[in-house]
């Protein structure tokens, strides 16, 4: 019997039954009067700030009798940390782990069977987005964070030009941003109807275009063959090529959908500015733009479709809690995992960061605030793909974009290189 089917007969022969019903929801955990992991002490990394697990943790300790310090660290340093830690043996138990990360970081994680939490189970308590951390016969771990992208537009200039409504598909927004856009005799944008054919000034770009090719039904990434999509061809077309001729149009002087170069500001400055129309960005940016201009009149919309397609897509990122492959509390960790994914807690996160939650129980409860309202909307439809490296990923769709932009590429070639480097980025599971 290997160590991963004994953690998991642990786990089935004690704690996690009543992991399960605080998980449901059907106590809090508090006081519970059982406390199986008394005297365990647990470590727990992460980007989030501390408030937002200070509560769940203390609970925790006093239901459980678990005690568990959470570690912030600067979102720029935290994978290097991580590493480094893991390796010498000094790693957390329990540490959030970004979508992108999966593929590459998928040995440092202890999993868990669908014999402790079966695969139906999942899919009936998360969202889409969320199934990217399921694996053949298990789980890496329980998704706790979801941030979607958006359309944010500015309600002023959308009036000034006599639009009333944010566009619900590519046409609309291509023909909007045609109408958004103002440029003098010399040919200087002087305001701009939407931010897209650059990469440089625009932080989401890499998510842009992965959401241009999700929203035709390609995954870019096929989990089951571990093949790189994007040179596959849909209706005799291909998406991701398609997808890119979309994107690098706007930055063309030469097209009437001409409304952005590389001399324009940071996509979320001009936005936070009042000089971009339409911003492509995430759910957990809004608070972000109010902070940098409190009098901007901005609103968010669900992100524009493709027109007459049935399935609605938007991208999203997710974080999981996930257990350490070398924690030597395997059971107090997933026991603490799924308290800290159950409703109630995963409820005080999402209002803590002002998203949307990951659970499908908790988005039924649709919000009255009306920029939530968006968000919760936008979280039904969230698709995600596996990176293979977080790293090198955007550098891949970088120089994809720019040997066009440039002229050394066609598209076609241009797609096709992305897709080959990719590929040998791949790590089988």
């Amino acid at each position: 019997m290997n160590k991963f089917q004994i953690i998991v007969l642990g786990i089935l022969a004690g704690a996690i039954a009543i992991a399960l019903l605080i998980f449901s929801g059907v106590f809090s955990g508090l006081d519970s009067g059982k406390k199986q992991f008394e005297g365990v002490s647990l470590s727990m990394w992460g980007i989030s700030a501390p408030s937002i697990f200070e509560k769940a943790l203390d609970g925790i300790e006093r239901s459980a009798g678990v005690k568990i310090k959470y570690f912030q660290k600067p979102e720029n340093v935290y994978e290097t940390e991580l590493i480094d830690a893991l390796a010498s043996g000094q790693g957390p138990d329990i540490w959030e782990m970004p979508q992108g990360w999966i593929l590459k970081h998928q040995a440092k994680v202890l999993a868990l069977g669908f014999e402790a939490f079966s695969e139906r189970r999942f899919k009936d308590t998360f969202i889409e987005a969320g199934e990217a951390y399921l694996k053949e016969g298990g789980m890496y771990g329980l998704p706790f964070y979801l941030d979607p992208m958006v359309l944010y537009w500015n309600r002023d200039l959308f009036s000034n030009a006599g639009i009333s409504q944010p566009p619900k598909d590519w046409e609309e927004f291509l023909s909007d941003a045609r109408k958004l856009t103002a440029i003098d005799s010399s040919g200087n944008i002087l305001q701009s109807g939407a931010a897209l054919g650059e990469v440089d000034n625009i932080s989401n770009f890499k998510e842009i275009f992965s959401l241009l090719i999700l929203q035709t039904g390609n995954p870019i990434f096929n989990r089951q063959t571990g093949k790189i999509t994007l040179r596959e061809e849909k209706d005799s077309l291909n998406p991701a090529e398609n997808a890119l001729g979309f994107f690098i149009e706007f930055s063309d002087p030469a097209k009437s959908s001409y409304s952005w170069n590389r001399a324009m500001p940071e996509a979320s400055q001009a936005f936070s500015e009042g000089k971009l129309a339409m911003y492509l960005g995430f759910a957990g940016e809004y608070n972000k733009i109010k902070e940098k201009n409190p009098h901007l009149d901005f609103d968010a919309a669900l992100i524009p479709q493709i027109k007459d397609f049935s399935n609605k897509t938007t991208f999203a990122k997710v974080r999981a809690l996930v257990v350490s492959a070398g924690s030597r509390n395997p059971e107090a960790a997933w026991f603490s995992v799924f308290n800290l994914a159950g409703t109630a807690n995963v409820k005080e996160f999402s209002t803590g960061f002002f998203l949307p939650p990951v659970r499908r129980d908790l988005l039924s409860q649709k919000p009255e605030d009306a920029v939530l309202s968006v968000f919760y909307s936008s979280a039904l439809i969230s698709k995600t793909w596996l990176e293979p490296d977080p790293v090198q990923t955007p550098e891949i769709f970088t120089n994809m974009v720019k040997s066009v932009l440039s002229g050394k590429k066609r598209i076609s070639r241009a797609v096709n290189d992305a897709s080959e480097q990719l590929q040998a980025l791949i790590k089988s599971d």
